[in-house]
């Protein structure tokens, strides 16, 4: 009876309240008491299109963009990005289970397809893999022939070729698209744009290629260098913002 009795007294004393916030909350719940089961049904409906609607957006950002249009860092950028084939690179490495296994035509004809593949996107500039090399020997050793400006398709003068590029006047040139023993491969594509939903555009079409041409234990293929950076950088921040936000919400 004594706690009917005090919660009576508290119901009277907000009803018999003068300040006009709490006048206005009383009316507020008498009005939405009755229409609960109506009122939730429309947040848990609302709230979904909110989560459908997260869903769609897309956070971008660009170091290049953080400078004036005017200044020399992004006049300097936009000229090396006319001239030359771009300014941010992107590394992708293919690792063979054992030695020489970067001598096999058919993993080095895959290579030549990405290539192609990812070349054939929006501000992706060039590429540069060992598969140019051998190209460009397989066309040099044959009277500068064009219709030899291809790979070639047995391991014997893919063998012969690498080692020719191995003891040139300048081997270091080799260095940089594949390892001593033939079981690391670095292919590098020049791309005009930091901007990182471009970046996430071009390595996701790395990452579909790979996953559907990469598909045995053969070989492991891995993204690295700036563009890859980047774009993990801030997919980290983000996932970590949007983390902190939850967790805010909850404890709050």
């Amino acid at each position: 009876k004594v706690g009917a009795y005090l919660e009576k007294r508290r119901s009277l004393r907000v009803y018999q309240e003068e300040d006009s916030i709490t006048r206005v909350l009383v009316r507020v719940g008498r009005w939405i008491m009755p229409r609960a089961n109506k009122i939730t049904l429309v947040i848990a409906v609302l709230s979904v299109l909110a989560m459908l609607a997260t869903s769609k957006l897309f956070i971008d950002s660009s170091w290049i963009g953080d400078f004036s249009a005017n200044s020399s860092i992004v006049k300097a950028n936009q000229v090396l990005n006319d001239k030359f084939s771009g300014t941010v690179f992107l590394n992708v490495i293919v690792k063979g289970a054992e030695r020489d296994s970067l001598k096999d035509p058919q993993v080095l004809n895959r290579i030549d397809n990405l290539q192609d593949k990812i070349e054939s996107l929006a501000e992706v500039g060039d590429s540069i893999s060992v598969v140019d090399y051998l190209k460009s020997m397989h066309k040099a050793l044959n009277a500068d022939d064009p219709k030899f400006n291809v790979l070639p398709q047995d391991r014997k003068s893919i063998g012969v070729y690498l080692h020719l590029a191995s003891i040139s006047g300048r081997p270091e040139l080799l260095d940089e698209v594949i390892n001593r023993d033939y079981s690391y491969a670095n292919i590098t594509f020049a791309i005009k744009t930091d901007q990182i939903m471009m970046l996430k555009r071009i390595i996701d079409a790395v990452k579909k290629f790979v996953a559907e041409e990469f598909n045995d234990d053969r070989y492991i293929v891995n993204t690295a260098g700036m563009a890859n950076n980047s774009y993990v950088w801030s997919d980290l921040l983000i996932k970590s913002q949007i983390g902190a936000i939850v967790v805010s919400k909850f404890a709050v």
